[in-house]
Protein backbone atom coordinates (compact mmCIF):
# COMPACT_ATOMS: atom_id res chain seq x y z
CA UNK A 1 0.00 0.00 0.00
CA UNK A 2 1.31 3.60 -0.13
CA UNK A 3 3.40 5.08 2.08
CA UNK A 4 2.53 7.11 5.12
CA UNK A 5 3.64 10.74 5.39
CA UNK A 6 6.79 11.22 7.28
CA UNK A 7 6.79 14.95 7.56
CA UNK A 8 6.47 16.75 10.76
CA UNK A 9 4.10 19.37 9.97
CA UNK A 10 0.40 19.97 9.30
CA UNK A 11 0.62 19.60 5.32
CA UNK A 12 3.43 19.55 2.22
CA UNK A 13 2.77 22.55 -0.56
CA UNK A 14 4.89 22.01 -3.35
CA UNK A 15 5.32 25.41 -6.08
CA UNK A 16 6.16 24.19 -9.61
CA UNK A 17 8.01 27.45 -11.03
CA UNK A 18 8.26 26.31 -14.74
CA UNK A 19 9.52 28.24 -17.62
CA UNK A 20 6.12 28.90 -19.19
CA UNK A 21 3.30 27.85 -16.46
CA UNK A 22 3.72 27.77 -12.57
CA UNK A 23 1.49 26.43 -10.11
CA UNK A 24 1.04 24.81 -6.91
CA UNK A 25 0.03 22.01 -4.76
CA UNK A 26 -0.34 20.96 -1.39
CA UNK A 27 -1.90 17.67 0.39
CA UNK A 28 -2.18 16.88 4.41
CA UNK A 29 -0.37 14.78 6.38
CA UNK A 30 -3.11 12.71 7.19
CA UNK A 31 -3.76 12.22 3.16
CA UNK A 32 -0.60 12.49 1.44
CA UNK A 33 -1.83 11.22 -1.97
CA UNK A 34 -4.91 13.85 -1.76
CA UNK A 35 -2.94 16.53 -3.75
CA UNK A 36 -5.03 19.51 -4.18
CA UNK A 37 -4.37 22.15 -6.50
CA UNK A 38 -5.77 25.75 -7.10
CA UNK A 39 -8.45 25.61 -9.71
CA UNK A 40 -9.24 29.94 -9.87
CA UNK A 41 -6.45 30.68 -12.46
CA UNK A 42 -8.90 32.68 -15.33
CA UNK A 43 -7.09 33.63 -18.43
CA UNK A 44 -8.73 37.19 -18.72
CA UNK A 45 -10.95 37.66 -21.63
CA UNK A 46 -10.85 34.51 -22.78
CA UNK A 47 -12.29 33.15 -19.52
CA UNK A 48 -9.92 30.46 -19.51
CA UNK A 49 -9.55 28.44 -16.54
CA UNK A 50 -6.56 27.18 -16.04
CA UNK A 51 -4.46 24.71 -12.59
CA UNK A 52 -1.56 26.80 -14.15
CA UNK A 53 -0.68 30.31 -14.34
CA UNK A 54 1.85 32.05 -16.50
CA UNK A 55 5.08 32.69 -15.50
CA UNK A 56 5.19 36.30 -15.85
CA UNK A 57 5.67 39.08 -13.57
CA UNK A 58 4.98 42.84 -13.98
CA UNK A 59 6.26 45.66 -11.76
CA UNK A 60 5.40 49.14 -11.89
CA UNK A 61 6.96 52.22 -12.51
CA UNK A 62 9.03 52.28 -9.55
CA UNK A 63 9.86 48.84 -9.68
CA UNK A 64 7.20 47.41 -7.16
CA UNK A 65 5.24 44.24 -7.62
CA UNK A 66 2.17 44.92 -8.87
CA UNK A 67 1.08 41.60 -10.25
CA UNK A 68 1.48 37.55 -11.69
CA UNK A 69 0.38 34.95 -14.31
CA UNK A 70 -2.40 36.22 -15.92
CA UNK A 71 -3.42 39.19 -14.48
CA UNK A 72 -0.32 40.71 -15.02
CA UNK A 73 -0.51 40.23 -18.89
CA UNK A 74 -3.98 41.33 -19.09
CA UNK A 75 -2.63 44.49 -16.51
CA UNK A 76 -0.12 44.76 -19.29
CA UNK A 77 -1.80 44.45 -22.00
CA UNK A 78 -4.72 47.47 -20.79
CA UNK A 79 -1.68 49.78 -19.88
CA UNK A 80 -0.63 49.06 -23.90
CA UNK A 81 -3.77 50.10 -25.29
CA UNK A 82 -3.25 53.12 -23.65
CA UNK A 83 0.18 53.75 -24.41
CA UNK A 84 1.23 53.72 -20.96
CA UNK A 85 3.21 50.80 -20.77
CA UNK A 86 6.32 52.16 -21.39
CA UNK A 87 7.58 52.75 -17.87
CA UNK A 88 6.41 49.23 -16.26
CA UNK A 89 8.61 46.59 -16.62
CA UNK A 90 7.15 43.09 -17.65
CA UNK A 91 9.01 39.64 -17.34
CA UNK A 92 8.46 36.15 -19.00
CA UNK A 93 10.22 33.07 -19.51
CA UNK A 94 12.62 34.37 -16.93
CA UNK A 95 13.69 30.29 -15.90
CA UNK A 96 15.71 29.96 -19.14
CA UNK A 97 18.53 31.83 -17.07
CA UNK A 98 19.39 29.42 -14.98
CA UNK A 99 19.83 26.78 -17.86
CA UNK A 100 23.54 28.00 -17.78
CA UNK A 101 24.88 29.77 -14.80
CA UNK A 102 28.24 30.37 -16.28
CA UNK A 103 29.09 34.20 -14.36
CA UNK A 104 25.82 33.91 -12.28
CA UNK A 105 25.79 36.13 -9.50
CA UNK A 106 23.83 37.50 -6.70
CA UNK A 107 23.29 41.03 -8.80
CA UNK A 108 22.60 39.39 -12.06
CA UNK A 109 20.51 41.15 -14.21
CA UNK A 110 17.67 40.15 -16.70
CA UNK A 111 15.46 42.08 -19.30
CA UNK A 112 12.08 42.47 -19.56
CA UNK A 113 10.35 42.61 -22.79
CA UNK A 114 11.07 46.04 -23.91
CA UNK A 115 14.86 45.94 -22.85
CA UNK A 116 14.57 47.42 -19.42
CA UNK A 117 16.51 45.93 -16.83
CA UNK A 118 16.22 44.40 -13.34
CA UNK A 119 18.17 42.25 -10.60
CA UNK A 120 17.10 38.81 -11.41
CA UNK A 121 16.96 37.85 -8.31
CA UNK A 122 14.56 40.24 -7.26
CA UNK A 123 12.19 38.97 -10.20
CA UNK A 124 12.64 35.12 -8.83
CA UNK A 125 12.17 35.94 -5.08
CA UNK A 126 9.00 38.10 -6.09
CA UNK A 127 7.57 35.23 -8.16
CA UNK A 128 8.03 32.59 -5.32
CA UNK A 129 6.54 35.11 -2.97
CA UNK A 130 3.06 35.57 -4.80
CA UNK A 131 2.76 31.79 -5.38
CA UNK A 132 3.54 31.68 -1.68
CA UNK A 133 0.93 33.72 -0.78
CA UNK A 134 -1.32 33.04 -3.34
CA UNK A 135 -1.25 29.42 -1.51
CA UNK A 136 -1.61 31.06 2.06
CA UNK A 137 -4.77 32.71 1.17
CA UNK A 138 -6.45 29.64 -0.38
CA UNK A 139 -5.31 27.67 2.48
CA UNK A 140 -7.11 30.53 4.98
CA UNK A 141 -10.24 29.90 3.19
CA UNK A 142 -10.26 26.60 3.75
CA UNK A 143 -8.26 26.24 7.38
CA UNK A 144 -8.71 29.49 9.33
CA UNK A 145 -5.70 29.58 11.65
CA UNK A 146 -3.50 27.62 9.34
CA UNK A 147 0.26 29.51 9.84
CA UNK A 148 3.23 29.34 7.26
CA UNK A 149 5.12 27.55 10.39
CA UNK A 150 2.42 24.43 9.81
CA UNK A 151 4.05 23.96 5.90
CA UNK A 152 6.67 22.07 4.63
CA UNK A 153 7.13 23.90 1.13
CA UNK A 154 8.71 22.14 -1.47
CA UNK A 155 10.64 23.88 -4.73
CA UNK A 156 10.59 21.99 -8.11
CA UNK A 157 13.99 22.36 -10.30
CA UNK A 158 15.20 20.15 -13.60
CA UNK A 159 17.56 17.60 -12.66
CA UNK A 160 19.69 18.86 -15.71
CA UNK A 161 20.64 22.00 -13.43
CA UNK A 162 24.04 22.55 -11.49
CA UNK A 163 24.19 23.22 -8.13
CA UNK A 164 24.94 26.89 -8.43
CA UNK A 165 21.47 26.80 -10.35
CA UNK A 166 19.81 24.89 -7.46
CA UNK A 167 21.26 27.45 -4.79
CA UNK A 168 20.10 30.23 -6.56
CA UNK A 169 16.45 29.30 -6.38
CA UNK A 170 16.75 28.24 -2.72
CA UNK A 171 17.94 31.70 -2.23
CA UNK A 172 15.02 33.34 -3.96
CA UNK A 173 12.72 31.34 -2.04
CA UNK A 174 14.37 32.47 1.27
CA UNK A 175 13.97 36.30 0.32
CA UNK A 176 10.36 35.15 -0.16
CA UNK A 177 9.90 34.15 3.19
CA UNK A 178 10.63 30.80 3.07
CA UNK A 179 13.16 29.69 6.07
CA UNK A 180 15.93 27.09 4.89
CA UNK A 181 14.25 24.52 7.37
CA UNK A 182 11.07 24.42 5.78
CA UNK A 183 12.24 24.28 2.74
CA UNK A 184 13.36 21.66 0.04
CA UNK A 185 14.14 20.86 -3.52
CA UNK A 186 12.42 18.60 -6.00
CA UNK A 187 14.07 17.16 -9.12
CA UNK A 188 11.00 17.28 -11.76
CA UNK A 189 11.77 14.04 -13.45
CA UNK A 190 12.16 12.05 -10.08
CA UNK A 191 8.99 14.20 -9.06
CA UNK A 192 7.02 12.66 -11.70
CA UNK A 193 8.30 8.98 -11.04
CA UNK A 194 7.59 9.04 -7.18
CA UNK A 195 4.24 10.39 -7.68
CA UNK A 196 3.67 7.60 -10.64
CA UNK A 197 5.04 4.82 -8.19
CA UNK A 198 3.34 5.61 -5.51
CA UNK A 199 -0.43 6.47 -7.24
CA UNK A 200 0.79 2.32 -9.09
CA UNK A 201 0.87 1.42 -5.58
CA UNK A 202 -1.76 2.82 -4.02
CA UNK A 203 -4.07 1.75 -7.35
CA UNK A 204 -2.40 -2.24 -6.90
CA UNK A 205 -3.41 -2.16 -3.09
CA UNK A 206 -7.11 -1.42 -3.90
CA UNK A 207 -7.27 -4.14 -6.65
CA UNK A 208 -5.56 -6.36 -5.02
CA UNK A 209 -3.32 -7.40 -7.82
CA UNK A 210 -0.28 -8.82 -7.70
CA UNK A 211 0.87 -8.23 -11.50
CA UNK A 212 4.25 -8.38 -11.99
CA UNK A 213 4.10 -6.66 -15.51
CA UNK A 214 4.06 -3.50 -12.78
CA UNK A 215 6.18 -0.24 -14.54
CA UNK A 216 7.29 -0.67 -10.76
CA UNK A 217 8.11 -3.77 -9.27
CA UNK A 218 11.62 -4.52 -8.16
CA UNK A 219 14.05 -4.53 -10.28
CA UNK A 220 12.31 -2.20 -13.14
CA UNK A 221 14.24 0.12 -15.32
CA UNK A 222 13.11 3.13 -16.95
CA UNK A 223 13.45 6.22 -18.46
CA UNK A 224 11.65 9.77 -17.24
CA UNK A 225 11.62 12.51 -20.01
CA UNK A 226 10.04 15.50 -18.56
CA UNK A 227 8.96 17.51 -21.26
CA UNK A 228 8.60 20.84 -19.99
CA UNK A 229 8.17 24.52 -21.48
CA UNK A 230 12.24 25.39 -21.56
CA UNK A 231 13.86 22.30 -20.99
CA UNK A 232 13.71 18.66 -21.78
CA UNK A 233 15.01 16.80 -18.70
CA UNK A 234 15.84 13.25 -18.37
CA UNK A 235 16.15 10.76 -15.28
CA UNK A 236 16.40 6.98 -15.64
CA UNK A 237 15.95 4.83 -13.20
CA UNK A 238 15.67 1.24 -10.95
CA UNK A 239 13.38 0.00 -8.66
CA UNK A 240 15.29 -0.99 -5.60
CA UNK A 241 13.59 -4.46 -3.20
CA UNK A 242 12.22 -2.15 -0.88
CA UNK A 243 10.61 0.03 -3.79
CA UNK A 244 13.18 3.22 -3.25
CA UNK A 245 14.37 4.72 -6.55
CA UNK A 246 17.84 4.49 -7.40
CA UNK A 247 19.40 6.65 -10.59
CA UNK A 248 21.44 4.66 -13.25
CA UNK A 249 22.22 7.26 -15.10
CA UNK A 250 23.59 10.85 -14.65
CA UNK A 251 20.64 13.77 -15.57
CA UNK A 252 20.82 14.92 -18.87
CA UNK A 253 18.47 16.89 -21.46
CA UNK A 254 18.99 20.12 -23.17
CA UNK A 255 16.55 24.08 -23.90
CA UNK A 256 14.17 21.72 -26.26
CA UNK A 257 10.66 22.38 -24.17
CA UNK A 258 7.61 23.41 -25.75
CA UNK A 259 8.55 27.38 -25.70
CA UNK A 260 10.76 26.49 -28.97
CA UNK A 261 7.42 25.61 -30.49
CA UNK A 262 6.44 29.32 -29.94
CA UNK A 263 9.93 31.06 -31.06
CA UNK A 264 9.35 28.99 -34.26
CA UNK A 265 6.16 30.17 -35.07
CA UNK A 266 6.78 33.46 -33.91
CA UNK A 267 9.64 33.47 -36.83
CA UNK A 268 7.03 32.37 -39.26
CA UNK A 269 4.79 35.15 -38.63
CA UNK A 270 7.90 37.46 -39.01
CA UNK A 271 8.98 35.72 -41.81
CA UNK A 272 5.79 36.86 -43.77
CA UNK A 273 5.01 40.14 -42.10
CA UNK A 274 8.46 41.15 -41.12
CA UNK A 275 10.16 40.54 -37.62
CA UNK A 276 10.40 44.39 -37.71
CA UNK A 277 6.53 44.22 -37.77
CA UNK A 278 6.06 41.71 -35.04
CA UNK A 279 8.69 43.59 -33.22
CA UNK A 280 6.30 47.28 -33.50
CA UNK A 281 3.14 44.97 -32.67
CA UNK A 282 5.03 43.81 -29.30
CA UNK A 283 6.84 47.36 -28.58
CA UNK A 284 3.92 49.48 -29.12
CA UNK A 285 0.23 47.20 -29.03
CA UNK A 286 1.33 44.45 -26.37
CA UNK A 287 -2.38 43.64 -25.37
CA UNK A 288 -2.91 42.46 -29.30
CA UNK A 289 0.65 40.43 -29.17
CA UNK A 290 -0.53 38.95 -25.78
CA UNK A 291 -4.06 37.80 -27.91
CA UNK A 292 -1.63 36.61 -30.61
CA UNK A 293 0.01 34.28 -28.62
CA UNK A 294 -3.04 33.40 -26.47
CA UNK A 295 -4.52 32.36 -29.90
CA UNK A 296 -1.25 30.19 -30.89
CA UNK A 297 -1.27 28.47 -27.43
CA UNK A 298 -5.12 27.05 -28.89
CA UNK A 299 -4.48 26.27 -31.89
CA UNK A 300 -1.50 24.29 -31.43
CA UNK A 301 -2.72 21.69 -29.38
CA UNK A 302 -5.13 21.18 -32.70
CA UNK A 303 -1.63 20.39 -34.53
CA UNK A 304 -1.62 16.50 -35.36
CA UNK A 305 0.59 14.55 -37.93
CA UNK A 306 -1.04 13.56 -41.80
CA UNK A 307 -3.71 16.66 -40.78
CA UNK A 308 -4.36 17.60 -44.55
CA UNK A 309 -6.40 20.55 -43.32
CA UNK A 310 -5.61 23.94 -43.43
CA UNK A 311 -4.67 25.85 -40.05
CA UNK A 312 -6.04 29.37 -39.33
CA UNK A 313 -4.69 32.16 -37.32
CA UNK A 314 -6.62 35.14 -36.48
CA UNK A 315 -3.86 38.20 -36.39
CA UNK A 316 -4.14 41.36 -34.48
CA UNK A 317 -5.47 43.90 -37.40
CA UNK A 318 -2.87 46.14 -35.69
CA UNK A 319 -0.52 43.70 -37.85
CA UNK A 320 -1.78 44.48 -40.94
CA UNK A 321 -1.93 48.31 -40.21
CA UNK A 322 1.75 48.15 -39.49
CA UNK A 323 2.49 46.20 -42.37
CA UNK A 324 0.70 48.45 -44.83
CA UNK A 325 2.19 51.83 -42.74
CA UNK A 326 5.15 49.93 -44.44
CA UNK A 327 4.01 50.34 -48.16
CA UNK A 328 4.26 46.09 -48.13
CA UNK A 329 2.56 43.82 -50.70
CA UNK A 330 1.09 40.93 -49.25
CA UNK A 331 1.38 38.74 -51.81
CA UNK A 332 5.29 39.74 -52.25
CA UNK A 333 5.61 39.25 -48.99
CA UNK A 334 4.21 35.52 -49.35
CA UNK A 335 6.57 34.71 -51.97
CA UNK A 336 9.50 35.94 -50.09
CA UNK A 337 8.89 33.56 -47.16
CA UNK A 338 9.19 30.78 -49.58
CA UNK A 339 6.15 29.10 -48.90
CA UNK A 340 3.79 30.87 -51.66
CA UNK A 341 0.87 29.07 -52.82
CA UNK A 342 0.46 27.43 -48.95
CA UNK A 343 -0.10 30.44 -47.41
CA UNK A 344 -2.86 32.95 -47.51
CA UNK A 345 -3.32 35.98 -45.68
CA UNK A 346 -6.84 38.05 -45.82
CA UNK A 347 -7.75 40.85 -43.72
CA UNK A 348 -7.23 39.14 -39.87
CA UNK A 349 -7.23 36.00 -40.91
CA UNK A 350 -3.32 33.51 -41.80
CA UNK A 351 -4.30 30.75 -43.52
CA UNK A 352 -1.41 27.89 -44.14
CA UNK A 353 -1.21 24.42 -44.85
CA UNK A 354 -0.96 21.60 -41.69
CA UNK A 355 2.58 20.98 -42.92
CA UNK A 356 3.70 24.25 -42.40
CA UNK A 357 2.18 23.85 -38.51
CA UNK A 358 4.22 20.92 -38.20
CA UNK A 359 7.29 22.39 -38.95
CA UNK A 360 6.87 24.20 -35.97
CA UNK A 361 7.45 21.12 -33.49
CA UNK A 362 10.37 19.60 -35.57
CA UNK A 363 13.14 21.20 -34.00
CA UNK A 364 12.45 20.68 -30.33
CA UNK A 365 10.82 16.93 -30.72
CA UNK A 366 14.08 15.94 -32.88
CA UNK A 367 16.23 17.56 -30.89
CA UNK A 368 14.52 15.13 -27.70
CA UNK A 369 14.33 11.71 -29.74
CA UNK A 370 18.15 12.72 -30.95
CA UNK A 371 19.12 12.75 -26.99
CA UNK A 372 17.01 10.04 -26.21
CA UNK A 373 18.36 7.93 -28.81
CA UNK A 374 22.16 8.53 -27.92
CA UNK A 375 21.42 7.61 -24.46
CA UNK A 376 20.00 4.26 -24.92
CA UNK A 377 22.55 2.86 -27.25
CA UNK A 378 24.84 3.47 -23.94
CA UNK A 379 25.58 -0.07 -23.02
CA UNK A 380 24.87 0.27 -19.14
CA UNK A 381 21.10 1.37 -20.76
CA UNK A 382 20.84 -1.19 -23.38
CA UNK A 383 18.14 -3.23 -20.87
CA UNK A 384 15.79 -0.25 -20.17
CA UNK A 385 12.37 -1.44 -21.54
CA UNK A 386 9.89 1.53 -20.38
CA UNK A 387 10.05 5.27 -21.13
CA UNK A 388 7.79 7.71 -19.05
CA UNK A 389 6.89 10.59 -20.42
CA UNK A 390 5.78 13.53 -18.44
CA UNK A 391 5.28 17.38 -18.44
CA UNK A 392 3.25 19.63 -19.91
CA UNK A 393 4.51 19.25 -23.82
CA UNK A 394 4.16 15.83 -23.17
CA UNK A 395 0.47 16.29 -23.88
CA UNK A 396 1.20 17.11 -27.31
CA UNK A 397 -0.01 14.67 -29.95
CA UNK A 398 2.97 14.91 -32.13
CA UNK A 399 4.93 14.00 -29.23
CA UNK A 400 3.59 11.13 -28.30
CA UNK A 401 3.20 9.72 -32.06
CA UNK A 402 7.05 10.74 -32.40
CA UNK A 403 8.03 8.81 -29.74
CA UNK A 404 5.77 5.79 -30.10
CA UNK A 405 6.94 5.27 -33.74
CA UNK A 406 10.66 6.01 -33.10
CA UNK A 407 10.61 3.84 -29.85
CA UNK A 408 8.49 0.82 -31.16
CA UNK A 409 10.15 -2.03 -28.88
CA UNK A 410 9.94 0.27 -25.98
CA UNK A 411 6.75 0.79 -23.76
CA UNK A 412 5.65 4.33 -23.90
CA UNK A 413 3.57 5.44 -21.32
CA UNK A 414 2.41 8.77 -20.18
CA UNK A 415 0.37 9.27 -17.10
CA UNK A 416 -3.33 11.34 -17.38
CA UNK A 417 -2.73 14.83 -16.52
CA UNK A 418 0.81 14.44 -17.57
CA UNK A 419 1.30 18.25 -17.02
CA UNK A 420 0.51 18.14 -13.47
CA UNK A 421 2.45 14.81 -12.46
CA UNK A 422 5.68 16.79 -11.47
CA UNK A 423 3.62 18.68 -9.10
CA UNK A 424 1.74 16.12 -7.58
CA UNK A 425 5.23 13.94 -7.01
CA UNK A 426 7.11 16.78 -5.48
CA UNK A 427 4.18 17.29 -2.87
CA UNK A 428 4.55 13.83 -2.07
CA UNK A 429 8.30 13.72 -1.87
CA UNK A 430 8.17 15.85 0.95
CA UNK A 431 6.25 13.45 2.86
CA UNK A 432 8.79 10.95 1.64
CA UNK A 433 11.98 11.56 2.73
CA UNK A 434 14.13 8.55 1.03
CA UNK A 435 11.96 7.85 -1.76
CA UNK A 436 15.25 8.18 -3.75
CA UNK A 437 18.09 6.57 -2.17
CA UNK A 438 21.10 6.78 -4.81
CA UNK A 439 21.69 9.22 -7.61
CA UNK A 440 25.11 9.41 -9.90
CA UNK A 441 27.53 12.44 -9.65
CA UNK A 442 27.03 14.59 -12.77
CA UNK A 443 30.85 16.44 -11.91
CA UNK A 444 33.57 15.87 -10.08
CA UNK A 445 33.47 17.61 -6.88
CA UNK A 446 36.24 18.91 -4.62
CA UNK A 447 37.95 22.23 -3.00
CA UNK A 448 40.78 24.76 -3.40
CA UNK A 449 43.63 23.46 -1.03
CA UNK A 450 46.54 24.24 -0.33
CA UNK A 451 49.38 21.67 0.24
CA UNK A 452 53.34 21.47 1.45
CA UNK A 453 55.22 22.21 -1.59
CA UNK A 454 56.62 19.90 -2.95
CA UNK A 455 59.73 20.79 -5.54
CA UNK A 456 59.23 17.01 -7.42
CA UNK A 457 55.57 17.14 -7.89
CA UNK A 458 54.11 20.80 -7.90
CA UNK A 459 54.98 23.04 -10.67
CA UNK A 460 56.99 26.23 -9.59
CA UNK A 461 54.06 28.70 -10.71
CA UNK A 462 52.43 27.11 -7.67
CA UNK A 463 54.64 28.11 -5.07
CA UNK A 464 53.21 30.48 -2.56
CA UNK A 465 54.40 31.35 0.77
CA UNK A 466 52.37 31.51 4.20
CA UNK A 467 54.27 32.87 7.33
CA UNK A 468 57.63 31.19 6.05
CA UNK A 469 55.95 27.68 5.31
CA UNK A 470 55.94 27.34 1.65
CA UNK A 471 52.91 25.66 -0.23
CA UNK A 472 51.46 24.55 -3.32
CA UNK A 473 48.27 26.67 -4.58
CA UNK A 474 45.11 25.53 -6.20
CA UNK A 475 45.20 22.23 -5.82
CA UNK A 476 42.03 20.15 -6.12
CA UNK A 477 40.97 18.77 -3.38
CA UNK A 478 38.79 15.70 -4.93
CA UNK A 479 35.70 14.78 -2.69
CA UNK A 480 33.38 12.57 -5.08
CA UNK A 481 33.92 11.97 -8.89
CA UNK A 482 31.65 12.28 -11.90
CA UNK A 483 29.72 8.94 -12.52
CA UNK A 484 30.07 7.69 -8.97
CA UNK A 485 26.82 5.86 -7.38
CA UNK A 486 26.31 8.05 -4.51
CA UNK A 487 23.71 6.99 -1.34
CA UNK A 488 21.66 9.75 -0.34
CA UNK A 489 23.77 11.66 3.05
CA UNK A 490 26.95 10.27 1.52
CA UNK A 491 29.38 12.49 3.50
CA UNK A 492 33.05 12.77 3.15
CA UNK A 493 34.84 14.21 6.14
CA UNK A 494 38.28 15.52 6.25
CA UNK A 495 40.07 17.48 8.88
CA UNK A 496 42.01 19.96 8.55
CA UNK A 497 43.48 23.20 11.03
CA UNK A 498 43.97 26.81 9.57
CA UNK A 499 47.35 27.99 7.59
CA UNK A 500 48.47 30.35 10.28
CA UNK A 501 47.36 30.60 14.69
CA UNK A 502 45.65 33.98 14.32
CA UNK A 503 43.45 33.42 11.50
CA UNK A 504 39.37 33.71 12.17
CA UNK A 505 37.73 32.39 8.79
CA UNK A 506 38.67 29.70 6.27
CA UNK A 507 37.31 30.00 3.11
CA UNK A 508 36.75 27.15 1.21
CA UNK A 509 36.29 27.69 -2.70
CA UNK A 510 34.13 24.71 -4.23
CA UNK A 511 34.59 23.43 -7.72
CA UNK A 512 33.28 21.17 -10.30
CA UNK A 513 34.82 19.21 -12.73
CA UNK A 514 33.88 17.34 -16.04
CA UNK A 515 37.33 14.64 -15.44
CA UNK A 516 37.62 12.48 -12.88
CA UNK A 517 40.64 13.28 -11.28
CA UNK A 518 41.47 17.05 -12.43
CA UNK A 519 44.81 18.32 -10.25
CA UNK A 520 44.53 21.75 -9.63
CA UNK A 521 41.09 24.33 -9.47
CA UNK A 522 42.63 26.15 -12.03
CA UNK A 523 42.70 23.10 -14.95
CA UNK A 524 40.22 24.15 -17.80
CA UNK A 525 37.24 21.22 -16.86
CA UNK A 526 37.02 22.89 -13.68
CA UNK A 527 34.64 25.41 -12.61
CA UNK A 528 34.07 27.49 -9.49
CA UNK A 529 30.77 26.54 -7.79
CA UNK A 530 30.93 29.26 -4.83
CA UNK A 531 32.31 29.34 -1.35
CA UNK A 532 31.76 27.55 1.99
CA UNK A 533 33.01 30.07 5.24
CA UNK A 534 33.83 28.65 8.63
CA UNK A 535 34.41 30.06 11.51
CA UNK A 536 37.81 28.92 12.99
CA UNK A 537 37.53 27.18 16.83
CA UNK A 538 39.39 29.64 19.45
CA UNK A 539 42.32 27.93 21.11
CA UNK A 540 46.45 28.77 21.90
CA UNK A 541 48.17 26.38 19.31
CA UNK A 542 46.85 25.53 15.70
CA UNK A 543 46.31 22.06 17.30
CA UNK A 544 43.59 23.61 19.67
CA UNK A 545 41.67 24.94 15.85
CA UNK A 546 41.60 21.18 14.23
CA UNK A 547 38.33 21.48 11.71
CA UNK A 548 36.51 18.18 10.46
CA UNK A 549 34.68 19.35 7.16
CA UNK A 550 31.98 16.71 5.52
CA UNK A 551 30.40 17.38 1.84
CA UNK A 552 26.89 15.62 2.34
CA UNK A 553 26.50 14.53 -0.95
CA UNK A 554 23.41 12.08 -2.70
CA UNK A 555 20.74 14.22 -2.13
CA UNK A 556 19.53 17.35 -4.77
CA UNK A 557 21.98 19.44 -3.01
CA UNK A 558 25.29 19.81 -1.71
CA UNK A 559 25.55 20.40 1.68
CA UNK A 560 28.34 21.62 3.87
CA UNK A 561 28.93 19.91 7.18
CA UNK A 562 31.75 21.17 9.70
CA UNK A 563 32.35 20.22 13.46
CA UNK A 564 34.90 21.92 15.60
CA UNK A 565 36.88 18.85 17.25
CA UNK A 566 37.93 20.35 20.61
CA UNK A 567 33.99 21.52 21.37
CA UNK A 568 32.21 19.52 19.13
CA UNK A 569 30.81 21.93 18.18
CA UNK A 570 28.48 21.09 14.52
CA UNK A 571 27.12 23.17 11.75
CA UNK A 572 25.41 22.87 8.08
CA UNK A 573 25.56 25.53 5.57
CA UNK A 574 25.27 26.02 1.55
CA UNK A 575 27.36 27.19 -0.61
CA UNK A 576 27.79 31.19 -1.56
CA UNK A 577 28.16 31.98 -5.54
CA UNK A 578 29.04 34.95 -5.09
Amino acid sequence: MARKSECRRLLVAAMDFGTTYSGYGFSFTTEPMKVQTNQAWVAGSRQLISLKTPTCILLNAQKEFHSFGYQAENKYADLAMDGEHTNWYFFKHFKILLHNTEGLKQDTEIEDVLGHRMPAMKIFAWSIKYLKDHLMDTLHNRIPGIVQEDIHFVLTVPAIWDDKAKQYMRDAAVKAGISNDQLSIALEPEAAAIWCQQLELLKTSESGSSSTESLFSPGMRYMVVDLGGGTVDIAVHEIKRDRSLGELYKASGGPWGGTCVDKNFLTFIGNIVGQDVLQECARKHMSDYIELLREFETKKRTIKSGMDTKITITLPIVIKEIFEEKGRDVKKAIAHSGNEGKITWDRDKLRFDGSLGLAFFDGPIQSTIHHVRMLLSDPSLNNISTILLVGGFAECELVRETFNKTFKQKRIIIPEESGFVVLKGATLSGHITRAITTRIARFTYGINCLEHFQPTVHPIGKKVSYHGVYYCEDVFDKYVEIGETLKVGHAVTKTTVPAYSDQDKIFYEMFASTKKSPMFTTDSSCRLLGTFVVPVPEGKTLNDKDIERSMIFGDTEIVFKVKHVNTQKEFRTYFKYD
